[in-house]
């Protein structure tokens, strides 16, 4: 008797904790997001995810479509628009509109006072305001571009058996151990070749277009 109304006292907890919790309509909240094309958000969530900053603010809400030049203009004298900003990757306008939502318009930087001058009111303001690139994103995405072609470089001059250490993924400890043995020897480590990287790259295409051709026979 206790454990019968223990589990009907737990089920009825969950069936109002189901009930205060908002319904969702049949596409998640993400798919109408994406669809509703308008500024009011109307999905499951309390607030709208594309105006919805995270990590105490450190991170900007993701951007929520593309405008045009046109478009952006538009916007701006409407009252549409909070603020621009020329992005960290350059030649790319980011506008937040007026319901905390960012939209990405190409436009080069040179072409970013062209903005400025379609869009000053007769008293010489502007509808929106006007934020500085924030250049700590600039240096750390330019940062992060350095390091991928640092290393891209290295890469190559690996496949190419042109640094000093040895980077071959050898198939056991013995191995690797033997091949250390007979560099202290005097002998030099493995070298890479990148024709024998395009060789067996083009053979394993060859490989799957032979694969693919009886099976392309058998559809006919």
């Amino acid at each position: 008797g206790v454990l019968a109304a223990a589990g009907s006292v737990a089920a009825g907890v969950k069936a109002a904790s189901a009930a205060s919790e908002p319904q969702s309509n049949s596409k998640p909240w993400v798919a109408d997001a994406r669809i509703g094309a308008d500024e009011q958000y109307a999905g499951s969530l309390p607030y709208d995810p594309w105006a919805h900053s995270s990590l105490f603010g450190l991170v900007p809400p993701p951007v929520a479509g593309t405008w045009s030049h046109q478009e952006l203009v538009d916007a701006a004298r409407g009252g549409g628009v909070a603020s621009v900003q020329i992005a960290p990757q350059h030649d790319v306008v980011i506008a937040v509109s007026t319901s905390g939502r960012r939209y990405a318009t190409p436009m080069l930087d040179d072409d970013f006072p062209t903005l400025l001058l379609e869009t000053t009111r007769p008293d010489g303001s502007y509808p929106f305001a006007v934020l500085p690139m924030d250049e700590s994103r600039a240096a750390l995405r330019s940062a992060a571009g350095t390091a991928l072609q640092a290393s891209l470089l290295l890469w190559l001059a690996d496949l190419a058996g042109l640094l000093p250490w040895d980077t071959t993924p050898y198939a056991s400890l013995e191995q690797r151990e033997k091949a250390q043995r007979e560099r202290a020897e005097g002998a030099r480590p493995p070298r890479k070749s990148l024709g024998q990287l395009l060789s067996r790259l083009l053979a394993a295409r060859g490989s799957t277009k032979q694969a693919r051709e009886p099976m392309s026979d058998e559809l006919r």
